[in-house]
C-alpha cells in the first residue's frame, strides 16, 4: 500500500518559486563542421549591458556529415577578446590553406594516399582504413600572399601507423612521413588587431567509430565568471585537433537576469598553451607572476585547466597515463596540491566506445570534458595588496624519444571579485539524481536516495540548515544538515526515501532552509529541479544470469533495498561458468550493483583474447530477458528498479534529536495564535514570523526553562499563510500558519 504521510514541516510552494528573471539566448555556432585540424569561428552578439545571475554556455558536440572520428581529439571553446592593440609591423600570410583554415604551426603533409592501421578484432590482425583527403590552397606569389597560386588534394602525415599481433600487442609500427610543410610568407603594412584567447570549455571527443550519425553530446558550463568579456559582439572560437572526418560543434549562451552572488571586476589569463613535461627546463613554462589586488576587490579565485597528452616513450606513459599533481604556491608557499588525474573513466557516460575509453588518463577521459581546478585564493590575499602566483608541476624527467614527448595543454585565469552580496546565502546547485541529465545517466534513473549538491555563496560559514526534497506537487521529505560549508564551498549530500513519479513530466525539487537558523539573504537560488524519469518496474521474482569471463576474481554484485540492507549478492565466480541466481523481493524499490575492479567490463576489444567475454542479464522463469546489460561497461552496471507498489512513507513529523515539541494553535487562526514548547529543554528562544515574501511580520525572544507558552496577538496581520520560525537553543524548526478574519 502507497502510504503518503504529510509533513507537519511545510513550506508554502509560493515561497519556493523565486523570481527566475527572464532569460536573453545568444547563438554562435550552428551545426559548424570541423572536419580537419584548426580554428572554427563565429561572432556572437551578446547583451551590451544589464545585470546576469547567471550566464551557461551549452557545447554541443556531434558528427558531421561525414560521420563521427575514430579518435580522440581536443576540442577547446575560447573567447577572443580584443586588446585594442594593433599589429603592423609584421603581418603573417599563409602559404598554405587546407580546406579553408590558415594554421599558426607547422604541419606535415602527404601529396600521396596514406592510410592508418588498427587492431581488427574480429580476424585478430592488423587492418588499415584509408585518410580522408584534404584541400591545400598554395598562395606562392609574395607580391599577392592573399591571391591562390594553386591547389592540390593532401592528406595527414607527420605520425606513426603501429602493427599488431594476433593478441593485439604493438609488435612494429612504420613512421608516415609527407613532402609538404606549412609556411608563411611574411608582409608588411597588413594591420591587425591582438586577440587574447580565454578558455571556455575543453572536452576531448570519444572514439566515434561506433556511433551512430545522429549522435550529440551537450556540455553546460556556467561562464557568469567571465561576464566583464562576454558583452556586445564578441569572436569565439572552436578549436579542434581533428583530422580524420572531425567533428560538429554548436554553441548556445543563456543570460539569465538578476545578480550574481559575487559579481567579478576582472579576469585575467595567467598560463596559458601546450606546455612538454619532462623535458630540460620545461617549469619554465610556469613562472612565478606578480598580481595585485583592487581595494574594492575581496575575493580571488584561480583556475588551473591542465590535460595531459602523448605517451609511450617511457615506462610512465606520461603525460597521459601517469598520474601526476600540480602546487598553488601564494607568496611562495603553498597552499593547494592537486592531481591531475581521472580515475572514473571506466564510468563514463558516453560509452561503449570503439578505443580504450575505460583507462583512466591525465584529467581528462575519451568523450568527457578536461575538469577545471578551482581554488579560492581569498582568504591568502588582501585587498589593495600585491601577491606573487606560481604553479609548479610534479618534478620528470622524460627520457623517451622526441616525438613521442609528454605535453600539457594548459589554460589558466585568475577571478577577482567585488565583497559577497550576502552573509547568509546558502543554496541548491545541481542535483545528482534523480537527473535527466546525461552527466548522470550512469546512476539514473532511480525510485529512492536521491542526491543533491548544496553551496555557501555567502559571506559566512554555515554549519547546520534544513533541506527539503521530493516530488513537486507531493509531500515533502526533510533533512537536517549539519557540517561545515565555508564560503565557496559545496557538500554533496545523501538523501533518503522513495520517489514514485506519476507521470512522465514529474519533477523533483530540492530546496534549503535556514542556514545557521536564520533567514536566507538571497531566495532565487534556494530551489532546483530537475525532471525525473520513472524506473523500470520488474517481477518480484527473476533470475540473476552471469557469465563472467576469465577475469572473474574481478566480479561481484549486490542487491539492496530502499533502506540500504543487502537482501542479496554474489562474490564468488569461477571462470567462463554460469551463475543462476534467483531472487524473490517484496514489493519495495531495488538497487542492483555490478562490479568489475579491473575496469574493463565483461568485453574489452582490447584485452579480448585473453580476458575473453561475458554477460549480466535479468531473466524470467520461461527463459525471457527483463533487461540485458551491455557487457562492455567498464567498471560497474548500475540499475535502480521497482517491485509491486513500494510504501512512499514521509513522517508525519520530523523531529531532531533534543529539540523541544513544538505546538502551534489554533490553525487558521483569528485573533490570536499560541506557542506551546515543552520537552525539558532550557535557553534562549527566538521567535520570527514572515509572510510568503520573507517580511518579517513578529519578532520576540524570551527563554524557555523546561517549557514554555507564548501568546502572539495577529487580529492586524493581513489574511493569507504566515511561516513561523523557532529557533531554541540554536536548533530551528519553522510552522505554517494560515490567518483567516
Amino acid at each position: 500500500m502507497r502510504n503518503c504521510l504529510l509533513l507537519a514541516l511545510l513550506v508554502c510552494s509560493t515561497f519556493l518559486n523565486a523570481s527566475v528573471g527572464d532569460t536573453i539566448r545568444v547563438q554562435a555556432h550552428r551545426n559548424v563542421d570541423m572536419p580537419w585540424y584548426g580554428n572554427y569561428d563565429a561572432v556572437a552578439a551578446f547583451p551590451a549591458t544589464g545585470s546576469y545571475r547567471q550566464i551557461l554556455m551549452h557545447y554541443t558536440l556531434g558528427c558531421p556529415a561525414s560521420g563521427c572520428s575514430d579518435w580522440d581529439y581536443t576540442t577547446q571553446i575560447f573567447l577572443m577578446r580584443p586588446t585594442g592593440n594593433m599589429d603592423t609591423a609584421i603581418a603573417y600570410a599563409p602559404m598554405y590553406r587546407l580546406d579553408g583554415n590558415a594554421f599558426s604551426g607547422s604541419l606535415e603533409l602527404s601529396s600521396l594516399q596514406t592510410y592508418t592501421t588498427y587492431y581488427d578484432s574480429v580476424n585478430l590482425t592488423t587492418d588499415s582504413v584509408m585518410n580522408t583527403a584534404g584541400l591545400l590552397r598554395v598562395y606562392g606569389d609574395t607580391t599577392r600572399p592573399y591571391i591562390q597560386t594553386d591547389s592540390m588534394l593532401v592528406y595527414e602525415a607527420g605520425y606513426y601507423n603501429y602493427y599488431f599481433d594476433a593478441s593485439g600487442q604493438i609488435y612494429d609500427s612504420l613512421f608516415v612521413s609527407g613532402q609538404l610543410y606549412m609556411q608563411y610568407l611574411s608582409t608588411v603594412n597588413n594591420p591587425y588587431e591582438v586577440l587574447e584567447p580565454f578558455e571556455l570549455g575543453r572536452v576531448i571527443t570519444p572514439y566515434g567509430g561506433n556511433l551512430p550519425a545522429s549522435w550529440t553530446r551537450r556540455f553546460t558550463y556556467d561562464v557568469t565568471d567571465f561576464a566583464p568579456l562576454l558583452k556586445d559582439s564578441v569572436l569565439m572560437r572552436a578549436f579542434c585537433s581533428c583530422w580524420s572526418n572531425g567533428w560538429r560543434v554548436s554553441l548556445d549562451f543563456e543570460f539569465i537576469e538578476g545578480q550574481p552572488e559575487r559579481k567579478v571586476s576582472r579576469v585575467l589569463n595567467v598560463y596559458n598553451g601546450n606546455f612538454t613535461y619532462g623535458t630540460p627546463g620545461f617549469e619554465n613554462n610556469y613562472p612565478t607572476r606578480r598580481f595585485a589586488m583592487a581595494a574594492n576587490e575581496k575575493e580571488l579565485k584561480l583556475r588551473f585547466t591542465p590535460t595531459g597528452h602523448s605517451f609511450g616513450g617511457t615506462a610512465d606513459n606520461c603525460a597521459e597515463f601517469c598520474e601526476r599533481s600540480f602546487y598553488v604556491n601564494l607568496n611562495n608557499a603553498l597552499v593547494y596540491t592537486q592531481s591531475m588525474w581521472r580515475d572514473d573513466c571506466g564510468l563514463n557516460p558516453t560509452f561503449p566506445q570503439a578505443g580504450t575509453w575505460l583507462i583512466d588518463r591525465a584529467n581528462w577521459c575519451p568523450g568527457d570534458r578536461g575538469l577545471n581546478r578551482d581554488f579560492e585564493l581569498g582568504a591568502y590575499v588582501s585587498p589593495g595588496s600585491s601577491f606573487d602566483l606560481n604553479v609548479d608541476l610534479e618534478p620528470f624527467n622524460y627520457t623517451g624519444p622526441s616525438d613521442k614527448t609528454p605535453v600539457h595543454t594548459v589554460e589558466s585565469q585568475l577571478f577577482f571579485y567585488e565583497e559577497p552580496r550576502f552573509d547568509r546565502d546558502l543554496a541548491v546547485t545541481d542535483i545528482l539524481r534523480p537527473s535527466s541529465n546525461f552527466d548522470y545517466s550512469r546512476m539514473n534513473p532511480i525510485c529512492a536516495n536521491p542526491a543533491v549538491r548544496i553551496t555557501n555563496h555567502g559571506k559566512l560559514p554555515v554549519t547546520e540548515a534544513i533541506l527539503k526534497y521530493g516530488i513537486k506537487g507531493e509531500a515533502q521529505f526533510t533533512k537536517y544538515w549539519s557540517g561545515y560549508l565555508g564560503p565557496n564551498q559545496s557538500e554533496t549530500l545523501e538523501l533518503s526515501g522513495v520517489l514514485l513519479p506519476s507521470s512522465a513530466t514529474s519533477e523533483f525539487e530540492a530546496f534549503t532552509l535556514a542556514p545557521n537558523g536564520l533567514q536566507d539573504e538571497n531566495t532565487w537560488n534556494d530551489t532546483l529541479r530537475s525532471i525525473m524519469q520513472a524506473a523500470p518496474a520488474y517481477d518480484s521474482s527473476f533470475i540473476i544470469v552471469v557469465k563472467p569471463n576469465n577475469d572473474f576474481v574481478e566480479n561481484s554484485w549486490i542487491l539492496k533495498n530502499e533502506l540500504g540492507n543487502v537482501v542479496y549478492r554474489r562474490d564468488a565466480f569461477s571462470s567462463n561458468a554460469l551463475v543462476r541466481d534467483t531472487v524473490s523481493l517484496q514489493p519495495g524499490c531495488y538497487e542492483f550493483e555490478f562490479y568489475d575492479t579491473g575496469k574493463d567490463g565483461l568485453y574489452f576489444a582490447f584485452n579480448v583474447q585473453t580476458s575473453g567475454t561475458g554477460y549480466v542479464r535479468f531473466q524470467r522463469a520461461n527463459g525471457s530477458y527483463i533487461n540485458n546489460f551491455k557487457n562492455d561497461f567498464g567498471s560497474k552496471l548500475r540499475q535502480h528498479f521497482t517491485v509491486g507498489t513500494p510504501d512512499v512513507v514521509i513522517p508525519v513529523s520530523v523531529q531532531e534529536p533534543g529539540l523541544p515539541v513544538f505546538e502551534l494553535y489554533p490553525n487558521p487562526a483569528h485573533s490570536q495564535i499560541t506557542l506551546d514548547l515543552s520537552g525539558g529543554m532550557k535557553g534562549e528562544v527566538l521567535v520570527q514570523v514572515t509572510d510568503l515574501a520573507g517580511r518579517e511580520l513578529y519578532r520576540s525572544s524570551g527563554r524557555m526553562e523546561g517549557s514554555w507558552l507564548h501568546h502572539i496577538s495577529v487580529g492586524d496581520w493581513p489574511a493569507g499563510t504566515v511561516l513561523v520560525h523557532l529557533n531554541a537553543g540554536g536548533a530551528v524548526q519553522h510552522r505554517k500558519m494560515v490567518i483567516h478574519h
